[in-house]
């Protein structure tokens, strides 16, 4: 991709371009990525590594919400790691339909002809690395495309948003990503690092989505994921006094080791983490939506250890309760 093509400007947009004239049409045709001018401001980055693959790196604190509309043309398949962060997407493909992210999660989406609007939330860092790839880069990486027919029947509909995996943290994906948003390499160097790095990633996700879909097709069966998000609810909604793992599997009539192992298979984490990333992102809600105290917060997710709940919280989001507060009652009286 020329530099010419990697621009800013009023809003976001992702298409593939083509060759004119008398030159052949590439294997791989460029994407042309234009972020909005806000975006410049704040330093996120637009790499390049190879024809066909376009990255966007993300490293600030906004200090007030930013809204961008984004348009994505041709198939394109987006790979994010979000390390911290607070956003809102919102996708018009014949309808509408949101979804809200808080990080550290990964998302993997397959993107055609659909528009919406992108929101990130003040007040918690912002940082994420996302991989966009053309379509057929990724087909030549997968070996055995039968073995990937999710990711392959995605990529082929026509319009609209495919969700490829769930929001889920990866200790593993985490780690590349931080990698690649510490690089201090140089041209040309720079480019062969992030390039190595981003397929790793990729390659870590898709053996994810296998595995995903070999176990649940062995183990899990659709009574089996009705009870687990029924247990799931439950958890939720008894999040300040949680039942045991034990009384979580007699209220949804399933053994605790099914529990268990279907709560990894089925939302990529243990009973445990479900419960604490609900709990933080219910505490995060009440300090920035209402007058409450950290102290209080806590109090209402069911912590009673301060500093459990700090350290829970930071881990979550990459800011202290404390200090998120003091940003957005700042921000709010200024």
């Amino acid at each position: 991709m020329r530099s010419s093509e990697i621009t800013y400007g009023n809003k976001i947009y992702l298409s593939k371009i083509k060759h004119s004239g008398s030159c052949p049409t590439p294997r791989y045709q460029n994407f042309t990525l234009q972020l909005p001018s806000t975006f410049e401001q704040l330093g996120v980055r637009l790499e390049h590594p190879r024809e066909g693959m376009t990255l966007t790196l993300s490293n600030f604190i906004p200090e007030y919400d930013i809204v961008s509309p984004f348009q994505v043309t041709d198939g394109t398949i987006a790979f994010s790691t979000i390390l911290s962060g607070n956003l809102s997407d919102q996708y018009y493909d014949g309808y509408i339909r949101k979804i809200d992210i808080v990080g550290p999660c990964d998302l993997n989406l397959a993107l055609n002809h659909c528009e919406g609007e992108a929101t990130i939330k003040a007040g918690c860092p912002m940082r994420s690395v996302s991989i966009y790839l053309e379509r057929d880069l990724l087909i030549s990486l997968i070996e055995d495309a039968g073995q990937y027919e999710k990711i392959l029947n995605a990529m082929d509909k026509k319009a609209g948003v495919s969700f490829l995996d769930e929001l889920t943290m990866s200790p593993e994906t985490q780690i590349i990503a931080k990698q690649i948003l510490d690089c201090s390499y140089d041209n040309p160097f720079r480019k062969i690092f992030l390039e190595s790095k981003a397929l790793e990633l990729i390659a870590m996700t898709l053996q994810r989505l296998d595995k995903k879909t070999k176990k649940r097709a062995i183990s899990l069966s659709s009574s089996d994921i009705d009870r687990l998000h029924e247990a799931q609810r439950l958890l939720f909604q008894q999040m300040i006094e949680p039942p045991s793992i034990k009384k979580l599997s007699t209220l949804v009539g399933i053994n605790e080791f099914k529990l268990k192992k279907g709560f990894r298979e089925l939302f990529g984490c243990t009973v445990y983490q479900a419960l604490r990333s609900h709990r933080m992102k219910f505490a995060r809600n009440l300090l920035l939506d209402t007058n409450m105290t950290v102290g209080e917060a806590a109090s209402m997710v069911g912590y009673t250890n301060m500093s459990h709940f700090i350290s829970a919280f930071r881990n979550q989001f990459g800011v202290t309760p404390g200090s998120l507060l003091s940003h957005s009652r700042r921000r709010v009286l200024s």
